[in-house]
């Protein structure tokens, strides 16, 4: 995460912890840790938003443990 915040800053770190709702959707998690009382979310920071291409999501999924894999269920591509 710090490399994150260093890179976009925290706000995008804070973006991807909101992911993990997903994973306490499918209740492979018990709580989502971006909304304990300790976290300070910070403000967004202005600037371009560059998305990955639909062929760059799926490689960077499957990059990851399969553990960590849920996270990246929210980043699908365009419907084919």
């Amino acid at each position: 995460m710090a490399e994150l915040d260093a890179r976009f800053g925290s706000s995008i770190a804070y973006l991807v912890l909101r992911t993990l709702e997903i994973a306490v959707d499918d209740e492979a998690i018990k709580q989502n840790p971006a909304k304990a009382r300790v976290v300070n979310v910070p403000a967004e920071k202005g600037g371009k938003t560059i998305a990955w291409s639909d062929e760059v999501v799926p490689r960077i999924v499957q990059g990851h443990p399969p553990q960590y894999r849920p996270i990246g269920a929210g980043c699908k591509g365009r419907p084919s």
